[in-house]
């Protein structure tokens, strides 16, 4: 993307969560991914965050700017990516105000920086994107499911209804919008990218691991996530006497209790809970399978980036997961929260390498759709979309009484 010289006075206000490379999560690092390239456009940019303590944010960039308030994270308590930030709330007007934005754009419904932009703009003063991150929500877990839903239909309506309009990450997403009672016409697709001089295949000369094969998890250590489901189909296989080894990336709150289910079920021979490592493309390089276990997505980030590095994949059938994993043609897909159907799943492909390789070239091969530079240039094409469209007197077009009805 070569710098323009109408991108050299746009001023953008970013919002997200856990804005740190120590986090996670997805949406943070799509945020740094869109947002260094724009500011390498000569976009000046504004990061609004809230992090934990002890974390630091993503490193400094030229046209980059960052605020950051402490997050206290109450996932261990809600079972769901769930934080309160008092001080974000109290800061953000100013904030804004200093800088003086042509647009606002938040990353992710639910976060705590989405809800005090919103507060900030109830006056609709100036255009507002929000970037939805999630699908459907029928295949997660209560009480987590009921949560979410409740806060779409209260806090999140009052969110929706400060937006000028809204980016997709995926159809799944779209729907999902759509469902919250958005208007078509106002949402723009803009599907998430993967950086492919970082996560790229194993060289055709390199030889694979010998057997056992690896079979790994990447992702938080979250119930929506599902590395519980990930741990008991483990056990199956074992009980079926396949030979394997396992391995689980990155953290999060679950993660003493799979560690407490692997001894309990036996299987810290087989099992190692690696933590978050400092080269996660490398890593994936090393695994025979990537299983994402999920129970909810939006256009999951580790996804793209194992299909990107030509490993095997085998997802759980949800929103997301599905607008990416086609069963039998670049991957397998098992029903949500069936250990059984899993184990069945690993079983199938660990005695059939041809098959693998097939699945994971086809994955490949559909990976290479997907880059952060088509991603920059098409978030930048929707914020100004939104300052052209921005018309402060009168709310967003949502459709009445619709609510949150996925």
């Amino acid at each position: 993307m070569n710098p323009t010289a109408a991108d050299e006075s746009f001023r953008v206000a970013v919002f997200t969560d856990h804005f740190s490379p120590q986090s996670s999560g997805g949406v943070e690092h799509v945020v740094w991914e869109v947002y260094r390239r724009l500011a390498a456009r000569n976009v000046r940019v504004l990061v609004v965050t809230a992090i934990e303590r002890g974390w630091s944010s993503f490193g400094a960039v030229e046209g980059m700017q960052v605020h950051a308030a402490r997050i206290w994270d109450l996932s261990r308590v809600v079972g769901a990516q769930v934080g309160l930030a008092p001080r974000l709330f109290r800061s953000v007007p100013h904030v804004i105000e200093e800088f003086q934005p042509h647009v606002l754009h938040a990353n992710g419904l639910h976060f705590q920086s989405t809800l005090a932009a919103a507060l900030a703009n109830r006056d609709r003063r100036r255009p507002m994107v929000l970037t939805s991150h999630v699908g459907k929500l029928d295949a997660l877990q209560q009480p987590t499911r009921a949560l979410t839903r409740a806060y779409e239909a209260s806090l999140g309506r009052y969110v929706l209804r400060r937006c000028t309009r809204f980016i997709a990450i995926s159809r799944s997403v779209r729907e999902h919008l759509e469902g919250l009672g958005i208007e078509p016409d106002l949402i723009d697709d803009v599907p998430n990218g993967v950086d492919h001089e970082r996560f790229h295949a194993r060289q055709e000369s390199a030889e694979r691991l010998p057997r056992p094969p690896l079979l790994m998890f990447v992702g938080r250590h979250m119930p929506n996530k599902g590395p519980q489901v990930f741990v008991e189909a483990l056990a199956l296989l074992r009980d079926q006497g396949i030979d394997f080894r396992a391995e689980l990336l990155s953290s999060g709150p679950l993660r003493q209790r799979l560690e407490r289910r692997t001894r309990e079920l036996k299987l810290e021979k087989l099992v190692t809970f690696r933590g978050h490592v400092p080269d996660v493309a490398a890593e994936m390089r090393h695994a025979d399978l990537i299983v994402r276990p999920s129970f909810s997505e939006g256009m999951p980030l580790s996804l793209l980036e194992a299909m990107a590095t030509g490993v095997c994949l085998i997802v759980s059938d949800v929103a997301g997961n599905y607008d990416l994993i086609r069963d039998g043609e670049n991957g397998l897909v098992f029903r949500a929260g069936r250990v059984d159907l899993l184990a069945d799943a690993l079983r199938r492909l660990i005695e059939a390498p041809e098959l693998r390789r097939s699945l994971a070239s086809a994955a490949w091969k559909d990976s290479l759709a997907y880059s952060w530079e088509r991603c920059a240039s098409e978030t930048l094409d929707a914020l100004r979309r939104a300052v052209d469209d921005h018309d402060a007197t009168h709310p967003a077009r949502i459709v009445a009484d619709q609510g949150s009805n996925q």
